[in-house]
């Protein structure tokens, strides 16, 4: 049944883009909704095919068959589970925002939703590189889906040279992998194996620039330049997981060789950069945006302390929070004349509007009972729970609560700063509304949620203990509260317009280390040159030689005679010198 599973978004994005007539915009949201549906339900029926792997035969070389291997795998299916339900949402969603070119839309959200599905089911190294370039195409043309903008054109070519990038080393390090007689990247045991440990530093390259990772993250913020449903199903929730995915997957083979420690310091570092870059954004997009480079780093970073049980709820969770405050973003956006300025927009202040956004607001914070709660604070607690780590620990639990301080200033102000003016809200379709408010009872609902994920990963083989209430998550609770004051007064004051933008810092540390590297390569340009004069000189001497050739070759007897003398004469002086 698994190719079925696949077949769905493909034959449907087919149907939207070569079939329906042009006219035809509303038919192609009704099927685009339809075929979203069907992908769920069937999705759901497959966990009768849970740990199965399912073969499809390519093509032979000699005695060699291509294979594309798919498997069902518990963590498998949770990601095949979340692309297909934040696939239905953000369709419905995608169906009340977007106003034109429709077709070309849903046809590309339906590839890309192919290319997630075949990743997140891939099992041998051919079908994980179809589903990971297929996912850098479609991001590319979602990016750039309004392309007649100079921002959205600039934005996806920026993103897909990036990621491209990362490719690069990917295909090298499953090049090095496959070399050594390797057909999936799951369960290498080869130890003490150079081209192995050569291939999975390459991957980790990849997927850090797939998941937006320190130093390959400012794709990410620029990608929201394309639609807000976008944002919400590529950029928050499915495509930057797909590298940690992989890492997450491969765990066991990072711990073998030793490499989760940079792991752990690279998502540390991410996370720091994500939180206090959004702490300085004006784009209403873009806070979000480094909210999730920050939310990415927190995924790696449970990996690097060896905890890839609470690296899968940061996984899980963090979709339903942060689809949900991409959508409400998206809600803002379209009510103030696709403004996106915090500073210049202005929010309804119902009840509803404002109890529901409150609600994706503190799950991101990680408040009982809310999804965050079960990711963010499950971090908290294992960091310092945990034995296997020894004296990261301490470590990792200061820095945390540095991260979740900033978390809670940076999304108290994006919360804030447009309730500060009146609202002028227009009429925004209720297809928008729909699923931003299924999202907000499922962040509201997270914990009969979250028994049912530590009853799934336990009968799977992880063991992992929590507490609902510790000194840890009530000092969680106090980092909020201080924050929520804070960011009230600064906003409040419009001191918050002054605040020193860490940005300019990243910005400044780029700038230098591009302006040392351009110095490097001027200089490799001079000896260049130096090295172009050279071999012009040689070739022009050998020209010069050629042009003389004729002269000697001139089939006079006398001449040979004498350049045989010369010769003989050379030989001899060489030998007595």
């Amino acid at each position: 049944m698994i190719p079925y599973l696949l077949f769905i978004p493909l034959i449907v994005g087919m149907l939207i883009y070569l079939v329906l007539p042009n006219d035809k915009d509303s038919l192609s949201k009704i099927v685009a909704i339809i075929a979203s549906l069907l992908t769920l339900i069937l999705n759901i029926l497959l966990y009768a095919d849970l740990n199965s792997i399912y073969t499809i035969s390519w093509f032979s070389i000699s005695s060699y068959s291509f294979n594309i291997e798919l498997t069902f795998n518990y963590i498998n299916y949770l990601l095949s589970i979340i692309v297909s339900f934040i696939g239905f949402l953000i369709n419905i969603y995608a169906a009340g925002y977007i106003d034109s070119s429709s077709r070309r839309f849903f046809f590309e959200l339906s590839l890309f939703e192919l290319g997630m599905l075949i990743f997140a089911l891939s099992y041998s190294i051919l079908a994980l590189l179809i589903g990971w370039e297929l996912l850098g195409i479609s991001s590319y043309l979602l990016i750039g889906f309004y392309y007649e903008r100079k921002d959205a054109a600039f934005s996806s070519r920026k993103a897909i040279t990036t990621v491209m990038l990362g490719d690069i080393f990917l295909l090298v390090g499953v090049a090095l992998i496959f070399s050594q007689g390797f057909s999936s990247l799951y369960g290498i045991t080869a130890a003490d194996n150079t081209a192995i440990l050569y291939g999975l530093i390459f991957i980790l390259i990849g997927a850090f620039t797939k998941s937006a990772q320190f130093p390959f993250h400012e794709w990410l913020s620029d990608a929201m330049s394309g639609p807000t449903p976008v944002s919400a199903y590529l950029h928050s929730s499915t495509m930057v997981k797909a590298g940690v995915f992989l890492i997450l997957l491969m765990l066991p083979e990072y711990q073998l060789y030793n490499l989760t420690d940079p792991i752990l310091i690279i998502g540390f570092i991410s996370a720091l950069i994500g939180a206090i870059n959004a702490l300085s954004e004006r784009h209403i997009k873009k806070v979000l945006a480094y909210s999730t480079i920050e939310d990415l780093g927190l995924m790696f970073i449970a990996i690097g302390l060896n905890l890839p049980y609470v690296a899968l709820a940061l996984f899980v969770f963090q979709t339903f929070y942060k689809a949900a405050l991409f959508m409400y973003s998206g809600v803002v956006i379209k009510a103030n004349d696709d403004r996106e300025d915090i500073y210049k927009v202005s929010v309804d202040k119902g009840l509803i509007a404002s109890i529901s956004s409150l609600i994706a607001v503190l799950s991101l914070i990680g408040i009982f009972p809310l999804s965050g709660y079960f990711g963010k604070g499950f971090l908290l607690d294992s960091s310092i729970r945990s034995m296997s780590i020894g004296e990261y620990s301490y470590i990792a639990f200061a820095l945390l609560v540095i991260i979740e301080l900033l978390t809670s200033l940076y999304i108290f102000r994006w919360w804030l700063i447009p309730r500060r003016s009146k609202s002028n809200r227009s009429k925004v379709s209720n297809l928008m509304n729909a699923p931003f408010y299924i999202l907000v009872i499922i962040n509201a609902l997270a914990y009969p949620i979250f028994l049912l994920f530590l009853y799934y990963i336990t009968a799977n083989g992880y063991s992992a203990t929590y507490s609902i209430i510790s000194i840890y998550t009530i000092i969680d609770y106090i980092i909020a509260g201080l924050a929520a004051y804070l960011s009230y007064k600064i906003v409040k004051s419009g001191y918050d317009k002054h605040i020193i933008s860490f940005k300019s810092i990243v910005n400044s540390f780029y700038a230098a280390l591009y302006n040392a590297l351009n110095a490097f390569s001027l200089a490799l340009s001079v000896f260049d040159s130096y090295i172009y004069r050279f071999y012009l000189y040689i070739s022009n001497l050998f020209i010069i030689l050629s042009s003389k050739v004729p002269i000697i070759q001139n089939g006079r007897l006398n001449t040979y005679i004498v350049i045989f003398i010369i010769g003989i004469i050379m030989v001899i002086a060489v030998l007595v010198i």
